[in-house]
């Protein structure tokens, strides 16, 4: 638990699934967290099986009471999350010893809008760079086509036998179902002392088409209907193949994916540099965004605290003098009204500039 503990600061961890817990329910406060909440399923098969989750203590998230399953074992939680539905997410675990059966998957499916199934599903396919496929495998690839959810898996295997006879092989994957998270990475990391390689999954906040809006990084969005045409069929392109990737995680798709991602992106910072360039283009004291881009400028270090500081002459005044009274400030600021002084501070002032608009 001290592993952990550390293993989820180090990575910034939100949400910890954990199978094969081993736990009894004599000991119900056994392996806490610090700064966690602890959610646990005691095994079926004692001594072997049982699952937790961990949620950070901030979060928005209660349990979720699961049905009766038949074959698998599962702990369950709920996430409020902003601009995007309730998230339901469960910790798997399928004993190598029982079926996958389709009525487990089932039931798991209609727990909410927005599901994450994430664990040990013991499950091998190629279309998750397994060596070989099982049965089980098989019937989760067939089942994805027909109950139309997403299988995400690593690229390099999570699972190394303690014996030298058997392959290491990925079994540790997710299964999502409409969820409008852009999976950033999802990979092993060499943590923990285990024969499972704890599997890391990343995500980017990404709203269905039809919501109008794609988060692209760093909390910045744009609005669909703005977009240039060649941006929306860039934008529709990249959407394709990321659902392409997650329903046949090949090397080749993966590639084509994050090739297009760059791509989005590189050609989203132009939309939204000449969305700027056309706004300060068009801009005036009158304009409705003149008080919240001097605000903006201000907080960004770009306009001298002073300049933007309200005299108490303001409190008597409307909205419209006060914009007037800063637009004359500004322009008093950059005329030329006065003779220089002082050749080493107009330097730095330059250099300052320089850098300031260098930066996008």
């Amino acid at each position: 638990m001290i592993e952990l503990g550390q293993c989820t600061k180090e990575y910034g961890i939100d949400v910890v699934l954990v199978q094969e817990t081993l736990l009894k329910p004599n000991r119900p406060k056994s392996c806490s967290l610090a700064g966690y909440v602890q959610l646990r399923t005691n095994g079926t098969d004692a001594p072997l099986g049982g699952t937790a989750i961990y949620y950070k203590q901030s979060l928005q998230c209660c349990p979720t009471d699961l049905p009766n399953l038949s074959n698998i074992e599962a702990t369950g939680c709920r996430i409020a999350m902003t601009e995007h539905r309730t998230l339901v997410i469960v910790s798997i675990y399928l004993s190598p010893s029982k079926k996958l059966l389709r009525s487990d998957i089932e039931t798991f499916l209609t727990l909410g809008n927005a599901v994450i199934l994430f664990g040990d599903f013991n499950c091998k396919h190629t279309n998750w760079e397994c060596a070989v496929s099982n049965p089980g495998g098989n019937k989760l690839a067939r089942l994805s086509r027909k109950l139309k959810f997403d299988i995400v898996a690593p690229l390099t295997p999570t699972h190394y036998p303690d014996d030298l006879v058997s392959c290491p092989s990925t079994i540790d994957i997710a299964i999502t179902k409409e969820v409008a998270l852009n999976v950033d990475c999802i990979e092993p990391i060499h943590r923990l002392v285990s024969d499972h390689r704890p599997v890391l999954l990343r995500g980017s906040y990404q709203p269905h088409e039809d919501g109008g809006k794609e988060v692209l990084a760093e909390g910045s969005s744009v609005d669909r209907r703005k977009l240039p045409a060649d941006a929306l069929e860039l934008l529709r392109a990249k959407n394709a193949a990321l659902r392409l990737a997650y329903a046949y995680p090949s090397r080749e798709n993966r590639s084509r994916t994050r090739a297009l991602q760059r791509r989005v992106r590189a050609r989203m910072i132009e939309v939204k540099n000449k969305e700027w360039s056309n706004l300060m283009e068009d801009i005036s004291p009158t304009h409705q965004a003149f008080w919240k881009v001097t605000k903006a400028l201000k907080s960004e270090g770009y306009l001298p605290t002073p300049l933007l500081k309200k005299p108490d002459s303001f409190l008597a005044v409307d909205d419209q003098e006060k914009v007037e009274c800063i637009a004359d400030s500004i322009e008093l600021q950059c005329s030329h009204t006065l003779p220089p002084h002082d050749i080493q501070h107009i330097t730095l002032i330059e250099e300052e500039i320089c850098h300031k608009t260098s930066i996008h």
